[in-house]
């Protein structure tokens, strides 16, 4: 099977890396473009796993796996839905710019979860009054 290999330099990276692919139709440019954008999903499926405990969904049926990715999907979802209304607000600061890292653009899924770890215990708070009062219907708690 024909394929095509190169070999890309990237600025801010000390070695080059070689990319092969059987799409001997694509230009080099188009190869690098598919292997970022590749590279991308793998991110989010390892923010999936590591970050949001997609790699503890053990099940023998698609109903649990399905429940799993969704629930996880949407706390994904609603994790960049968070940051960008944090960056309407004008809110700067709040996610990590590492120096090892000064072309970091956007915050992280961890960026998001570090936001939140740092409110833990006003979480742990109105989850706790909230339980107290589940029982409760409005005319008990009046």
């Amino acid at each position: 099977m024909p394929v095509k290999a190169i070999v890309a330099s990237v600025e801010g990276y000390k070695e080059r890396f070689t990319l092969v692919a059987s799409a001997v139709e694509l230009t080099g440019l188009q190869m690098v473009e598919l292997f970022a954008a590749r590279f991308r999903q793998e991110d989010r499926f390892r923010d999936l796993k590591q970050r949001l405990g997609w790699e503890e969904c053990r099940a023998w049926t698609a109903n649990p796996i399905q429940r799993t990715s969704q629930a996880q999907w949407v706390t994904m979802s609603l994790l960049r839905l968070l940051q960008f209304r944090l960056e309407a607000s004008g809110k700067v600061g709040w996610w990590l710019r590492p120096p090892w890292n000064k072309k970091k653009d956007r915050p992280s899924v961890l960026d998001a979860e570090r936001l939140m770890r740092r409110h833990r215990e006003q979480f742990q708070r109105l989850l706790s009054k909230w339980a107290r009062n589940e029982g409760n219907t409005e005319e008990h708690a009046a």
